[in-house]
Parts: C-alpha cells; sequence; structure tokens
C-alpha cells in the first residue's frame, strides 16, 4: 500500500481512520438487500449500501455481505438521498463512475448506510487499493454514514463533498483521472480553500478538505445562512463565490422554511477561541435555553456544530457549556415567526486544571515580595 499522509489534528477529521469505539448498536435481523434500487441512484450508477457494520469494522474488517440491510430501514436514509438529488448533474459527475490510473478501472462509487453509532467517513481509496487487503476490503470509494452525529441531510452533502474533493478534483493523490473540465480545479482548491480566516465554522479550520466539504455543506444544506455569510466575511465570499462559478455552475440554493410557521430552528457551532480565528471546535458541548424552552436543548457533534429545530417562537436566551470550560456569553432573542435561524459561534474557553491553581498564587506572592524589595 503506498502511504498517504493522513492529517493530524487537534480535532477529528473525517478523512482520519476511525477508531474503535463501544457499545455498538445490537446486530438485528433486518431485509437482507444489499443496495437500493432507487432509479436517481442507478441512473447515476451511484451504489447505495446499507449495512450493521460501523466505519471501524469496514475499515479493517472490510465489507461483510452477512450483515448487509435494506439500506431504505436505516434511519436517516430518507434525509440523506433526498438532499443528493438536489445536486446538479454537473456537481454529481464527482460521485458517478470515475478512472483510476493505478486499478486501470473505472471505479464506482457508494454511500454505506449504518445502523451503527460513530462520526462517519469519507473514503478516497479505490476498492481492494490496500494488496494486502488490511483495510477497506471490498468497500469502494465513497462514503460511511453512521447513527448520533449530524442530521443525515447535513452530513451526506458534506461527506459527498469530499469525494467531489478527492476523487472528482485527484485532490486525495490516489491516481484518478480528474471528472472533465476539472482538471484544473484542484490548483483553484488549494489557493481558496486553505483553512485560514474568518470561515463558516471552527471546523473549516481543520484543513484544507474540511474546509471545502463544510463550504459545499452549507452551500447546499443552508445556501442563504452561507450567503448571509459571506456579505460580511471576504473569506466565505471567496468561497461561495467559487462553488456558485466554478462547480454549481450559477444555480444557488437557500435555507429550508421551518418544519411549521410556528416553530422555529437553530444552527450554529462551540468553539474554544484561539487569537482572533475561528477557533478549535468544542464537540460535546451542550446547548442550554431559558424562556420560551427552558433547559438542555442540544450537543455539538463531531464538528463542533449542533442543529435544533421544532421549537416554538418567542423569548430566548441561550448559551454553550462543557465542563471543564467557561460558560459562554448568553445570546438573546425574540422571535415573532416560524424561522430558521444561524447563530453563528458560541466561544468557550479551558479552564486551568486545579493543579495549577497553586502555583500560579505563589508566582503572585513571589512577585509582591520582589517588587515589594525595591
Amino acid at each position: 500500500m503506498r502511504g498517504k499522509a493522513l492529517v493530524v489534528d487537534t480535532v477529528f477529521s473525517d478523512l482520519n481512520p476511525p477508531v474503535k469505539h463501544y457499545p455498538q448498536n445490537p446486530i438485528r435481523k433486518l431485509p437482507l438487500i444489499p443496495r437500493t434500487l432507487d432509479p436517481w441512484a442507478d441512473q447515476h450508477q451511484f451504489l447505495i449500501y446499507g449495512t450493521q457494520q460501523d466505519a471501524n469494522d469496514l475499515y479493517y474488517d472490510g465489507w461483510n455481505p452477512a450483515l448487509s440491510c435494506d439500506p431504505a430501514v436505516v434511519p436517516g436514509y430518507n434525509e440523506a438521498i433526498n438532499i443528493l438529488k438536489t445536486l446538479p448533474d454537473n456537481v454529481l459527475r464527482g460521485l458517478e463512475p470515475q478512472y483510476n490510473n493505478y486499478t486501470k478501472k473505472t471505479e464506482q462509487k457508494a454511500m454505506y448506510c449504518s445502523t451503527q453509532p460513530n462520526r462517519g467517513y469519507a473514503n478516497d481509496m479505490p476498492m481492494n487499493y490496500d494488496a494486502e487487503g488490511k483495510i477497506l476490503r471490498d468497500v469502494h470509494t465513497g462514503f460511511i454514514m453512521e447513527q448520533g452525529v449530524s442530521p443525515w441531510d447535513k452530513l451526506a452533502v458534506h461527506e459527498a463533498g469530499h469525494i467531489i474533493d478527492l476523487a472528482g478534483t485527484n485532490r486525495g493523490g490516489y491516481y484518478w483521472t480528474p471528472v472533465q473540465g476539472w482538471e484544473d480545479l484542484a490548483d483553484e482548491i488549494n489557493a481558496i480553500f486553505d483553512a485560514q480566516g474568518d470561515l463558516i465554522s471552527a471546523y473549516a479550520n481543520t484543513n484544507s478538505h474540511e474546509d471545502f466539504a463544510s463550504h459545499f455543506c452549507y452551500y447546499v444544506w443552508r445556501g442563504t445562512t452561507l450567503r448571509t455569510k459571506a456579505a460580511t466575511s471576504t473569506d466565505v465570499a471567496e468561497r461561495y463565490n467559487f462553488l456558485r462559478d466554478k462547480m454549481f455552475l450559477g444555480i444557488e440554493y437557500n435555507d429550508p422554511l421551518p418544519p411549521t410557521p410556528t416553530t422555529v430552528s437553530f444552527d450554529g457551532y462551540v468553539a474554544e477561541r484561539i487569537g482572533t480565528g475561528t477557533g478549535i471546535p468544542i464537540k460535546d458541548a451542550y446547548i442550554y435555553s431559558h424562556g420560551a424552552w427552558e433547559g438542555f436543548l442540544v450537543r455539538t457533534d463531531y464538528m463542533g456544530e449542533f442543529h435544533v429545530e421544532n421549537l416554538p417562537i418567542g423569548h430566548y436566551i441561550l448559551w454553550a457549556e462543557k465542563l471543564g470550560y467557561t460558560k459562554s456569553l448568553e445570546r438573546e432573542l425574540f422571535i415573532t415567526q416560524g424561522q430558521s435561524i444561524y447563530l453563528g459561534p458560541f466561544f468557550i474557553k479551558k479552564l486551568l486544571p486545579p493543579n495549577f491553581l497553586p502555583i500560579i498564587i505563589l508566582g503572585g506572592i513571589f512577585l509582591i515580595v520582589i517588587l515589594g524589595t525595591r
């Protein structure tokens, strides 16, 4: 296997190899259908599998047909496939079969819908690229969707963005022949999506690939939100304009309407601010509320982001907390009609460990004594 430099960050990236986790959901007898027969997927020769394996199992143990299931019975399947169907044909070419110069054949791509909990994983290696069969045996290029991370419509378009970026433009470097017309996009993406600046989320600052996938996701999943951010951020505006002009060819999206005229939905992220940048995303932080909703609202995912919907309209005071961190500043909102609201960042700061306090106190006393002797 050719060695590939995986990104190692202070936060998870869904490009890093999965880590074993317990417990898994129990294996159940689900309908044994290896892949969906959805006409849209067949039209684009895009494979969709259901599985009771998690990303760790698929990565290290390979595809097990005995644990496959009908993807349509996996929670989140409809949300995922419905948003993928909104992608224009020019963009969908990045999910269609693509020639690989290493395997010397046209490789199909796939979405694996898992019943198991974890964070999801994007794989741009062609099937059985590892000649020793130690990783991703019989697993197609594509992405693995897992339970309990983000809404599946958001997760699907984020992971699809990775495959379009890494394989579609060959920015991942696994010998893909770029999609026709995208031969020069890799250099442009490298120059624009540098994980620097005032971006749509802290997770976008993780690395260049997460920068691209995060903005690609928001372009489709929350188009109005991304345009609003672009109006005040030249960094986001540059990314938005590239996606609109070079990939979506002028097609733009809007934020979805709330489920009913009397409900509200919130999106945002929690980060630890470092300097003046967007900060480091904080997973498993808690969003709380006073007012129209009392108490705990939602927990951030592995990207430090959160989404909550079907809340009543009214007065809200919102803040973020996590054990070992300071509480964020409170955000007050008066909402009189149903709408989707992007809240942006809630910044928190890591507290000093208790054993640092005596050192700080002694240091302060020492300074006082030194200054007092002058």
